[in-house]
């Protein structure tokens, strides 16, 4: 069984389907770390990510793959090193929106998304999950917030993971990365025609993630 969480910046989509695949016990399958891996590479080898054709043919010089640890937790392989828990700098938050925008990034991650997924039940939380990469999902959603609580949520996270940060600026940054990425001409974020649309403002991820649940046992009976 496929089911794809699509959604905005710190709408709490990653929470959600961490929690739904636990609950379900299926993989989760989170495709943001895989843009993020490649912003990682171009960031540490000083490539220009502004420059499409220099982020295009660098490509040529990756490798990721997707591997589960002993836990079942996701682990984002670039070029045979684990590069999980590099992928939340704020220098990436800034720039993966650029890089994820370019056609032959979205190209490239295609396959290594749907091999993931292949002969297993999965959660596949991203952007154009339920729109390109799984088109024919069991189950589609789609997860959004108010942009303030998404700016709040965010800096709060990486308050505590030592950032330094302000909230004006994290705030002008999700504004920034929802333009770009509804704007691009590749694989807009935006949700499925059949994807239905949750908002967590105001919602605990435990109450969503039961209404979820509700919904998985009522398309499995049907």
């Amino acid at each position: 069984m496929t089911i794809t969480i699509d959604g905005t910046a710190a709408s709490g989509k990653s929470t959600i389907a961490r929690l739904l695949a636990e609950r379900l016990g299926f993989r989760h399958l989170e495709t943001g770390s895989l843009y993020r891996a490649i912003t990682y590479h171009m960031l540490k080898n000083e490539i220009d990510i502004n420059s499409e054709e220099a982020v295009c043919r660098e490509l040529s010089k990756i490798h990721i793959e997707v591997v589960w640890d002993s836990s079942g937790r996701q682990r984002t392989i670039l070029n045979t090193e684990d590069v999980t828990e590099w992928l939340q700098d704020p220098a990436i938050n800034a720039t993966v929106s650029i890089v994820s925008a370019y056609p032959c990034a979205r190209e490239f991650l295609l396959d290594v998304q749907r091999n993931a997924a292949e002969g297993t039940n999965i959660v596949a939380e991203g952007r154009d999950m339920g729109t390109v990469v799984f088109p024919q999902a069991d189950l589609k959603f789609f997860i959004t917030a108010s942009v303030d609580e998404r700016a709040r949520r965010r800096y709060y996270q990486l308050i505590e993971q030592g950032k330094n940060v302000t909230y004006d600026d994290v705030l002008k940054e999700i504004v920034e990365r929802d333009l770009r990425d509804s704007r691009r001409p590749i694989a807009p974020m935006k949700p499925a025609p059949d994807a239905i649309l949750i908002d967590t403002t105001d919602r605990t991820p435990d109450e969503i993630v039961n209404h979820i649940i509700q919904l998985v046992n009522e398309a499995r009976v049907i």
